[in-house]
């Protein structure tokens, strides 16, 4: 299993950012359900962990 955050959740930058950061040694990614919530979530992962999933779940 690999955890991920769910940016609907809170969509602050700074928070996603926080998250990344401290989840990159486990490999912690993020779940995107919108278009501003994929380009949140791939401008903040691409900072991360290589290793991190990015899911995107819902989006059309």
């Amino acid at each position: 299993y690999q955890g991920v955050f769910h940016v609907k959740g809170n969509q602050d930058r700074f928070v996603v950012e926080d998250i990344v950061q401290f989840g990159c040694p486990f490999g912690f990614g993020l779940e995107a359900g919108s278009n501003p919530e994929l380009l949140l979530a791939m401008s903040c992962l691409c900072k991360g962990s290589p290793e991190a999933f990015l899911v995107c779940n819902g989006y059309k």
